[in-house]
């Protein structure tokens, strides 16, 4: 038997009488909009900090500046040791603020986590203390959260970021020339909204109910990685991540190279990620960026349009086709993966209409439609039948539509050096020494009249390129040593053809 006081129990009230219970018809992700975060439609922007005074107030003061409309301001200090933030966050002169303070840093991850659960507004924006934000930014991005129910986290370009989030408004020399074009630049714009398999939140908008729905961020990743598993997440629980391109916030953050610590933590924590998610690396298999290739490519024709895509790992070809798409005012209506590898199943479903998992080159002869594009990611001189598959995929291809794969460089500087029993690795996969020419002779043969080439780079350090430049340099050559050293610089040719 076990004796309480009655003056010692605590009573917690969950006030539900404004809410509705959900109509049973509705779809889930209606019915799940219908109840989180509905009970308040404003905004909440929490700004984190640990130490960093100066940048602190530059951050604070350009959200104060530049920010219209109603929001919560929530000013978190992330562990430091002295009082100098939370003396500045008691200064700042805001009736909706609120000061949260962690007492010792833990992680960014555990901050964060701890203020998101506080929050209940319809979105949160959470800006780091190094970001300097702009004329109209978090308007421009309400009104594309507003656009479309299934966006759940949305960032605005930035400088100092990687993942093709970068913009610098052409160059600045100060802040207020900064602000100065950025004021031009933010204009909203859905022809620049462009989704992404993954997203780098320097600055983000998020939809509450996100959270409510997948949960907050994991702790498991200390330092790097969280906002790659994170955006993974969100993306398979079946929302969109859009960087707005339209709207420019400036990172006030040099990017240096990592100490030998932090970088042995952070290629441990990319282990834990090919760990969770099964073999899948959250930058290779998702920056596979090919959008150099679509510069020739007539959108004249605005009807909707159709992309068949193969082996494209994540899928980060088929969302720049759209993006391309879109930015001419043609959408995609219909896409369809086949992927040679099922750890690519997950993420590729969460872009596409359809996706087929197994060999290529036997399913695909089976395929009726008919496409207006078909990417195909893997090197085609790495298939069985190269030229049998190539004419396989043209037939595919709708009365004026275009066909991008590549052929990977069999005489690269990998086989030019072990020749000189240098090496340098071995092919990540397995070739034919197909010369790209004879894709070309192909290509004329089943009937695509137009092809570009493009080309792309070995991955090598600056000495290694010098070495290498020095070999042909001495050698006895016949012709253009510069053109020998790209030819076996050179990874891959890339060919778009209609």
């Amino acid at each position: 038997i076990h004796s309480f006081n009655r003056t010692e129990m605590k009573m917690i009230i969950i006030n539900s009488d404004n809410l509705e219970k959900p109509l049973p018809e509705l779809h889930y992700k209606k019915a799940r909009a219908y109840i989180c975060g509905e009970e308040n439609n404003g905004v909440s922007i929490v700004v984190q900090a640990y130490g960093g005074l100066e940048k602190t107030r530059n951050c604070v003061k350009s959200i104060l500046e530049y920010t219209r409309g109603e929001y919560d301001l929530v000013l978190m200090d992330n562990g430091t040791a002295d009082n100098e933030l939370i003396d500045f966050f008691e200064s700042v002169e805001r009736r909706k603020k609120q000061i949260i303070r962690i007492t010792k840093n833990i992680t960014g991850v555990y901050a964060i986590n701890n203020v998101l659960r506080r929050l209940n507004t319809k979105y949160i924006a959470v800006v780091n203390n190094d970001i300097i934000v702009t004329e109209g930014w978090l308007d421009n991005l309400l009104t594309c959260a507003e656009s479309d129910d299934s966006i759940g986290m949305i960032c605005p370009a930035s400088t100092n970021v990687s993942n093709y989030q970068q913009e610098n408004l052409g160059g600045f020399n100060n802040s207020e020339e900064m602000q100065m074009k950025a004021a031009l630049f933010n204009k909203s714009n859905p022809a620049k909204w462009e989704e992404k398999i993954r997203l780098i939140p320097t600055a983000a908008l998020y939809r509450r109910e996100v959270f409510d729905t997948v949960g907050l961020y994991d702790a498991g990743f200390m330092h790097d990685f969280g906002d790659d598993d994170f955006t993974f997440r969100v993306r398979r629980a079946g929302y969109k991540l859009i960087l707005c391109r339209d709207t420019f916030v400036h990172h006030d953050h040099n990017q240096e190279a990592l100490p030998p610590e932090r970088l042995a933590i952070s290629q441990r924590s990319r282990e834990f990620f090919r760990e969770k998610y099964f073999g899948v690396d959250a930058w290779e298999d998702t920056g596979n960026y090919i959008n150099f290739t679509f510069e020739n490519i007539d959108i004249t024709n605005k009807n909707g349009k159709s992309i068949l895509a193969v082996d494209v790992k994540c899928g980060t070809p088929v969302l720049e086709m759209k993006n391309y798409c879109r930015s001419y005012g043609a959408d995609v209506l219909y896409s369809k993966v086949y992927t040679s590898d099922i750890k690519y199943y997950a993420d590729n479903i969460s872009i596409a209409s359809e996706v087929i998992c197994g060999n290529p080159e036997t399913l695909i002869s089976s395929e009726n439609n008919k496409f207006d594009f078909i990417i195909v990611g893997r090197p085609l001189n790495s298939y069985n039948n190269p030229f049998g598959f190539l004419k396989n995929l043209i037939s595919k291809l709708g009365g004026s539509g275009y066909i991008i794969f590549c052929v990977r460089n069999a005489n690269d500087a990998r086989s030019f050096l072990s020749m000189l029993n240098v090496n340098i690795g071995s092919q990540p996969i397995e070739i034919k020494a197909v010369n790209y020419s004879d894709f070309l002779d192909k290509l004329s043969e089943y009937g695509c009249t137009n092809a570009d080439i493009h080309t792309t780079t070995l991955p090598a350090d600056k000495k290694l390129k010098e070495t290498i430049a020095g070999l042909v340099i001495s050698m006895n050559i016949n012709g253009d040593k510069d053109s020998v050293y790209q030819n076996i610089m050179t990874e891959d040719y890339w060919i778009t053809a209609n």
